[in-house]
């Protein structure tokens, strides 16, 4: 066995092009299920009452011309647990990034704030560390991202 992954390594600094497909296909397989992991806890965690106070897009990074601007979401919320106050700025345990002309895609996922009123909303909260919040609990979409990336590493793997 130890033999078999001592020779694959070499593979890989020897600059194999196998190898290294092999391995960055173990690589997409261990985050993907990690998480997907993560994701399936956040699902668990409770929830509270919070209030918006900043929503909208963001621009990121520096850009030379308008249409190749990335944005990102901006939010800001307050919360209390336990009758301690938070502020939180993540609204879902994914990153995304988008270009100018893809900025729908953070206004549909900014759609998926749950409101219970005109500012309030609903903030996930983890019960071991209450400062680590979100405003969307993860879904189908982004289960359906995370195992569609650990099934093409798998695929990759099995060529």
């Amino acid at each position: 066995m130890w033999h078999y992954i001592d020779s694959f390594f070499n593979a890989v600094l020897a600059g194999e092009s196998q190898a290294i497909v092999t391995l960055v296909a173990i690589y997409f397989v261990l985050a993907g299920s990690y998480g997907l992991a993560y994701c399936i806890w956040i699902r668990s965690w409770p929830a509270t009452e919070g209030k918006l106070t900043t929503a909208g897009l963001e621009r990121w990074g520096p850009s030379m011309r308008a249409h190749e601007q990335d944005y990102i979401a901006h939010i800001q919320y307050m919360y209390s647990v336990g009758g301690v106050a938070f502020e939180g700025s993540r609204l879902s345990p994914t990153f995304v990034m988008v270009s100018a002309n893809s900025r729908f895609v953070l206004n549909w996922q900014m759609k998926g704030i749950k409101k219970l009123g005109v500012d309030q909303v609903e903030v996930i909260y983890n019960p071991r560390n209450p400062r680590k919040s979100f405003l969307i609990k993860p879904g189908l979409p982004t289960f359906s991202l995370l195992m569609l990336c650990i099934l093409v590493a798998l695929l990759v793997l099995l060529y």
